[in-house]
């Protein structure tokens, strides 16, 4: 289901970024290059810490049952991408693979901050960040909803937080 605000959103932002070429840009990098330079920095800081195999697997262990979750519920509710539903509306950064809700990269960043606050709330917090700035462009670029974005941050955040405790406390 598509919900009104959701389009409404949708069309506001991506009319705003998609006019001026300066927004474009920086969405187009938020959106398409921030997610592996973010990714590429956890790496570095779990190898970096001194306890770097039980800090890999908590948050990256987070992150595959978040995963796992995601491609649950996307075969479940297989919701169109603004792009495809609404005229007007192009993707900036090509045809992603998939159904939109929940936002996987939303879903990933999101379960990464969970991960990354259980070791370090400062460095959680960056993380969450980034994974809002992230969020908050693919909406910009036109490949996701507002509420794709919502339910990504915050499923992300509770799976990863729920398989931490469950699964991972003793690391």
């Amino acid at each position: 289901m598509i919900f009104p605000f959701d389009v409404a959103l949708v069309t506001a932002f991506h009319g705003i970024v998609a006019g001026s070429s300066i927004l474009s840009a920086v969405a187009i990098f938020c959106a398409h290059y921030l997610p592996f330079l973010t990714a590429f920095l956890s790496v570095f800081l779990i190898l970096s810490h001194e306890s770097r195999a039980a800090r890999f697997i908590v948050v990256y262990g987070g992150i595959a049952v978040a995963m796992v979750v995601l491609l649950a519920l996307q075969i479940i509710i297989g919701r169109q991408r603004p792009f495809e539903a609404v005229s007007g509306v192009k993707s900036l950064i090509g045809w992603p693979l998939g159904a939109s809700f929940p936002s996987g990269h939303a879903m990933f960043f999101s379960a990464l901050a969970s991960g990354m606050y259980v070791g370090n709330k400062e460095l959680g917090l960056l993380f969450a960040c980034l994974a809002l700035v992230i969020g908050v462009s693919r909406i910009a670029v036109g490949v996701h909803w507002p509420t794709d974005i919502i339910a990504g941050l915050i499923l992300g955040w509770l799976v990863a937080g729920v398989s931490h405790t469950a699964f991972f406390q003793k690391l």
